[in-house]
């Protein structure tokens, strides 16, 4: 079962990329000191502190005497898609501002003027 590293959701061996969230899952290898499930990129094992680098190299006498390259096939290195990892974003709250309130009371405005209709007889023309 590999866990998926952004939702935390479980999907089945040898799945590539999250059933949940779509993320693509780290390739996973084993220790060769313990045995234990490892990424293929990781540095040193999580179980046992085995140094996973000095693993993948070959012994120095098979290096020295050899003049064939190595044509042994690499496991491909699948990298998360940069768009489809959460950034996270820190959101700036601003500073409280204080507000001094006047302990005088308030000034009411007067009431608007109101300003009757014009009468039908005053400005008709006939």
């Amino acid at each position: 079962m590999i866990v998926c590293p952004n939702c935390n959701h479980p999907n089945p061996d040898g799945a590539v990329q999250c059933e949940a969230c779509y993320t693509p899952l780290p390739v996973l290898s084993t220790c060769p000191n313990c045995g234990a499930s490892v990424q293929t990129d990781a540095s040193f094992c999580g179980q046992c502190g085995f140094n996973l680098q000095s693993a993948d190299r070959p012994p120095s006498s098979a290096v020295a005497g050899s003049d064939v390259p190595d044509l042994s096939p690499i496991e491909p290195l699948i990298l998360p898609d940069p768009l489809m990892v959460p950034v996270e974003v820190e959101a700036e709250v601003p500073e409280a501002k204080v507000v001094e309130v006047s302990s005088q009371p308030l000034s009411v405005p007067p009431p608007p003027v109101s300003i009757p209709p014009p009468s039908a007889a005053c400005g008709t023309k006939r």
